[in-house]
């Protein structure tokens, strides 16, 4: 089919899908107001940039970019519902947001030491090689890529750990920095009522007072930790070292003030956005999730009332009986009822193993669920409807009448076991349906107070500012460029465009044949392919374009003969 896929991208390149220039959206265009100020396209433009690139084609459609739009608005009124509320002056606020910034700062200020310390010399990779040839790189060989790149990995982590630990034990000795581990041995952090008598005593203490910490602070951090940051708190041992690594954050964070590191324009923006995000955090949590409460008997309503969803699956057990022809199998179904009847199971058993096509464990097959599929062979409607049809108790005891299969065998079974869908223990999903009611009402929440803020603040938004609608040209280029790129989904997306805001009889036709063109030969979406092809034919008048189509639609139903001969011509 090569030979017509070449003739379908010269007749359209043909037809004019060329390059031209794209229009843009005005930076200062206004995209959304609200009581309290206003959104520009530069504004979501910016907002995009700072999106990984291999995710910022998705917002760049027009879908992405009015979603992009409303959650925009949605933070900005909950930021502002956060300073009406005072919620930026409060204590949490500020312990949250230093915090963070700490460790923010901490980051930026380790990574430049280590960039402008830290290296790994060819000698050093050498001799790193060669005392470890007889282990982790037995067989290997120091040219080796992948080896050189390995000890490149090993000996910088090496050397980048002992440089912090080197630089902050001379920081230690300069500020005078001692855990003291006495004290963080008698700390409960489970329950904050036992630790009142040691709230005022320093875990951290140095000359510097921004350095030093108390058992009060530990208290109050503590419960802004995720799960599994406070797993490892569990125990004296796990504190004893979280407490060393916020000595070692709070020091080098410290070394960055004293560097001038706030004054960096990059480091005062992101600084801004930390503070902003644990404000969004803050206020969402104060209206969303501190609103949700859920008690054991709304979890035990909602188990009662959705007691399939907690349920295992009913299975059933048969023997079955399988032949090549009908004949035999009303032969042999007679000499198994007359087993069957003197619980003679030695004799069923040796009728399957001496007659049957199907022998596996003596034609016994367990663990079938009512899901169209039968083991051992594989998805028959009907064969599985006949295993459910009836209960366990009206065949129970004997075999079924012989039916045909999708194999074109015939076969005729008895239940050997019914399991009955049984409940699991409230006790045992009780954690996950809080889980999911939790994410239910959450969600349901947050769209109410989102709705809420939108009218107190007075949200309006302008989704048809987001876009110029472009020319036939521009979009097709945009498309080009996405097959290019492999991004058939985007291709498609500018092909819609055509069809969408371009209904000229030209432009749209040739977008519909090659968003059909790109389900045939890219997504292999034969079906949706043939109705698009289909549809082009019907919708259409006669042009360019409709042999092409009939064509691709004999090649995706299998007839080629056609398609074949055509190809043969142009091979000759």
């Amino acid at each position: 089919m090569h030979g017509f896929r070449r003739m379908v991208i010269v007749l359209l390149l043909i037809l004019g899908i060329n390059s031209l220039f794209c229009n843009q959206v005005p930076r200062d265009t206004i995209i959304a107001e609200y009581s309290e100020g206003k959104i520009v396209y530069g504004d979501i433009e910016d907002r995009i940039a700072k999106i990984p690139a291999m995710y910022q084609t998705r917002y760049r459609t027009e879908d992405g970019m009015i979603g992009l739009l409303d959650m925009m608005c949605t933070e900005e009124v909950f930021y502002l519902e956060a300073l009406n509320q005072n919620m930026d002056t409060t204590e949490k606020f500020q312990e949250n947001s230093e915090m963070q910034i700490k460790s923010y700062l901490y980051n930026e200020y380790k990574n430049d030491l280590i960039r402008n310390n830290v290296s790994v010399t060819e000698e050093e990779k050498l001799n790193y090689f060669k005392e470890h040839s007889a282990d982790i790189y037995a067989g290997g060989v120091y040219e080796d890529e992948v080896v050189a790149a390995d000890i490149e990995n090993r000996l910088k982590s090496q050397k980048e750990q002992e440089f912090i630990n080197d630089y902050f034990n001379e920081m230690k000795e300069q500020y005078q920095i001692i855990v003291n581990e006495a004290v963080i041995q008698q700390i409960d952090l489970e329950d904050p009522e036992n630790n009142s008598e040691l709230l005022q005593e320093k875990i951290i203490t140095s000359n510097q007072p921004k350095i030093e910490k108390d058992v009060n602070y530990l208290l109050s951090i503590y419960p802004e930790l995720t799960p599994q940051q406070q797993q490892p708190l569990k125990d004296e041992k796990g504190i004893i070292h979280f407490v060393n690594e916020m000595a070692l954050i709070w020091t080098l964070a410290h070394e960055a003030e004293k560097n001038d590191y706030l004054a960096k324009p990059e480091i005062e923006e992101t600084i801004e956005q930390i503070e902003r995000n644990v404000l969004l955090r803050s206020i969402y949590n104060h209206l969303v999730i501190d609103a949700v409460q859920i008690t054991d008997e709304d979890l035990k309503e909602y188990y009662d009332a959705n007691i399939e969803s907690y349920s295992n699956k009913a299975t059933r057990k048969i023997q079955v009986f399988s032949f090549e022809t009908e004949d035999l199998a009303e032969k042999i179904l007679k000499k198994a009822n007359k087993a069957l009847k003197n619980n003679k199971e030695e004799d069923l058993n040796n009728l399957i193993k001496e007659n049957c096509t199907y022998t596996n464990n003596n034609g016994i097959i367990g663990n079938i669920y009512d899901n169209g599929i039968v083991p051992g062979f594989g998805k028959d409607e009907n064969f599985s409807n006949l295993i459910w049809a009836k209960s366990s108790q009206e065949i129970t005891g004997k075999f079924t009448e012989i039916f045909p299969i999708n194999k074109g065998e015939y076969v005729f079974f008895r239940i050997l076991e019914d399991n009955p869908s049984q409940p699991y223990p409230f006790e045992e999903v009780m954690e996950r349906i809080k889980s999911k009611l939790v994410k239910d009402i959450t969600n349901n929440k947050f769209a109410e107070v989102t709705a809420e803020l939108k009218e107190k603040y007075e949200v309006i938004t302008y989704n048809d500012r987001l876009f110029v609608v472009l020319s036939p040209e521009e979009y097709f280029n945009f498309a080009e460029e996405a097959q290019k790129k492999r991004r058939y989904q985007d291709a498609i997306y500018y092909y819609d465009k055509v069809i969408q805001h371009h209904k000229n009889g030209e432009d749209d036709y040739k977008a519909l044949f090659m968003k059909a063109f790109l389900f045939a030969e890219e997504l292999n979406d034969k079906d949706q392919a043939i109705e698009l092809f289909n549809e082009l034919i019907d919708n259409y008048k006669e042009s360019d374009l409709h042999e092409s189509a009939r064509f691709m639609i004999l090649e995706l139903e299998g007839k080629s003969d056609i398609i074949d001969t055509f190809e043969n011509d142009d091979q000759n």
